[in-house]
């Protein structure tokens, strides 16, 4: 589905569409900087309580007083983010140098081959004089576009060499705008300060892998980088909702400005494609990538699952039910569904659009549920069923009460009635919210607000509202029993043992059926793809290059994510590069991936993955502390 054209047909009218709500994005804007704020504090709670953990330590070998810090810095904290924020343009110049040359793009070098582009900029320029950002040009071959403000005076607009090669003109005209309409938006300018913040932790990350990698004791230089990846996940979660909603606005944008729809999804598709043939020449995802992604035009994710010209992907971006949950691990709306909205743009204003795609489907629970990977199935199932299962047992404690049955009095006696009320409202309440917004960004949003009230309400302590406040020390036993049962029925099904007898990846997605999802033991040969040492000691970064395009692997050991990070035995990125034959699990959505079983290398050695064995333990562990919580009451 890759758009190779020279031209684009234009409307010769186009009216004003309706315009998103502004107030939407500064809701969005106001609750991502207190979800933010409050994962920049559990990291520094966190290294406060290590440290005084430490301190207290050597206070019993040393007769010294030594002052130990419990309250927490918030003014500290504020005061470098404030100055992180005004001079986050630096920051990120300093890093985007670190990777490649950076230097100020001149529009006369580049006119000639991109006169609409360069009209639209000098335009742009002389109509927001208050902004007039700066045009930089990033030697790499990766296509990227990124921009960045921490007043509007230090707007910066960055393009690379590799967009400006593999994008038209027109193409390359709207893809900026989008860029522009994110600095015109205002919000860029916090955000790029949110995004230097990611840069801190990755950047160390990034830097000890380097050290480790030329080190023969690898292990300590292990475990600290991954300690400052696990940061930058953590950071960057907050960041993903207002992430995926400026790219509505920033695509409405830029249509409405270039009157040029069709252009910016053939942008999108040859960005995708861009990114996946240099993942697949450098044998890796570039770092840039990752530590950019929130920033860029295009989820690279993305365009690293597999061929972004796969039909199939693009339509199920649409109508899969899973789109609905997977989508909220993405940096932007998934692709597909971006197309489809530019399709219908193009088709206001009465021009063919270029991309065929279905109709959205409508939202399903359902559907959605069915689709979800086992773990968070089981999650959501344990909390469902064992908080069904707990008001049913208080309910039997309560008739013992008033029968003076004394055996089963204790089921009610640790949770009075108008807690389980309150609770009841307050999830009808967000329920409702969920229903009646139609939009899964806009339920985050009230979820922040609804905690920070939470917040205030337990500082001041309301007598009132104390009820709120009690402790069930039943509730998470009975939860825990049921996402044990749930784990351990769906482990068959979710892992079967029949193997496919296809072996072409483009076949498989093609005969997957989205309203009955069904899991696939599959056998692949390719080309293993990921960083080599402890950049991927986590097994973050691992995909199979075959003939059908590239597809996400996920190895893990028996003890999960601790086991990958403290195992000694070979690990998958040791053979990146070889050739090598993939057993797992192929899961069917618009962005598959396969559960490593096992990983054959040439020569016949065999690497083996043991996620079913993780959730197995995971589900034992959770009935058994389950048990002895009940027996302990």
């Amino acid at each position: 589905m890759i758009i190779h054209t020279e031209h684009y047909t234009r409307p010769r009218w186009w009216r004003s569409m309706k315009p998103l709500p502004k107030f939407r994005l500064l809701a969005m804007n106001i609750a991502t900087a207190v979800a933010l704020s409050w994962s920049i504090g559990a990291v520094v709670l966190g290294g406060l309580w290590l440290y005084n953990a430490f301190l207290s330590e050597v206070q019993k070998w040393t007769p010294r007083e030594i002052t130990i810090y419990y309250q927490f810095p918030w003014q500290w904290v504020w005061i470098i983010a404030i100055y992180l924020w005004l001079l986050s343009p630096l920051v990120l110049d300093a890093i985007l140098k670190s990777y490649y040359p950076l230097q100020p793009l001149i529009f006369e070098d580049v006119e000639s081959q991109y006169p609409e582009s360069v009209t639209l900029w000098r335009t742009f320029n002389s109509k927001h004089r208050l902004i007039r950002p700066k045009f930089k040009l990033l030697q790499t071959d990766l296509p990227i576009a990124l921009s960045y403000s921490g007043t509007p005076r230090t707007a910066t607009l960055v393009i690379s060499r590799g967009l400006l090669q593999q994008l038209t003109d027109e193409e390359l005209a709207v893809i900026t705008a989008t860029q522009l309409g994110q600095i015109k938006s205002w919000g860029c300018f916090w955000f790029s300060g949110a995004v230097a913040l990611l840069q801190i932790p990755y950047f160390i990350y990034w830097r000890l892998s380097q050290w480790g990698d030329r080190q023969k004791f690898k292990f300590p230089f292990a475990i600290s980088a991954a300690f400052f990846w696990c940061i930058y996940w953590l950071w960057r979660l907050p960041l993903l909702w207002l992430s995926r909603m400026r790219v509505y606005y920033s695509d409405r944008y830029a249509v409405e400005l270039t009157g040029n729809p069709n252009a910016l999804g053939g942008a999108l598709l040859k960005i995708a494609a861009g990114i996946s043939g240099e993942t697949i020449h450098i044998g890796y995802a570039h770092p840039l990538l990752e530590s950019f992604d929130v920033a860029l035009p295009l989820d690279p994710g993305e365009a690293l699952s597999i061929n972004p010209s796969s039909s199939t992907l693009l339509a199920w971006d649409c109508n899969h039910p899973s789109r609905f949950t997977r989508a909220l691990l993405f940096t932007h709306p998934p692709l597909g569904e971006r197309l489809y909205i530019l399709g219908k743009c193009a088709e206001f204003w009465r021009v063919e659009s270029l991309f065929a795609l279905p109709e959205r489907s409508s939202f399903n629970l359902l559907h959605i549920y069915r689709h979800l990977p086992l773990f968070p199935r089981a999650i959501i199932t344990g909390i469902t069923i064992g908080t069904l299962l707990r008001t049913l047992f208080w309910l039997v404690g309560f008739v013992s009460i008033k029968n003076g049955f004394q055996p089963l009095m204790w089921m009610a006696e640790y949770s009075p009635l108008r807690s389980w009320l309150g609770w009841v409202i307050i999830i009808f309440i967000l329920s409702l919210i969920w229903f009646i917004s139609k939009r899964i960004p806009t339920f985050f949003v009230w979820v922040v607000f609804v905690k920070l009230g939470w917040n205030n309400l337990n500082i001041y302590n309301l007598t009132i509202l104390s009820w709120l406040f009690i402790d069930d020390r039943l509730l998470l036993p009975w939860v825990g029993i049921v996402f044990s049962i749930a784990i351990i029925a769906g482990l068959n099904g979710y892992f079967p043992d029949e193997l496919e007898r296809e072996t072409d990846l483009t076949r498989l997605l093609n005969e997957g059926k989205v309203k009955k999802p069904k899991t696939k033991l599959v056998k692949l040969e390719g080309k293993l793809l990921g960083s080599k040492g402890v950049s991927n000691w986590l097994a973050q970064d691992l995909r199979l290059e075959t003939e059908g395009g590239l597809i996400k692997l996920r190895h893990s050991t028996s003890l999960g994510l601790w086991g990958n990070l403290l195992s000694f035995f070979p690990r998958p990125c040791e053979f990146t590069g070889q050739e090598v034959v993939v057993k797992g699990w192929l899961h069917l959505c618009n962005r598959p991936w396969i559960d490593i079983d096992t990983i054959t290398i040439s020569g016949g050695k065999t690497l083996k993955s043991n996620y079913r064995v993780w959730l197995l333990l995971l589900a034992f562990a959770a009935a058994i502390w389950s048990a002895y919580q009940i027996y302990k009451i």
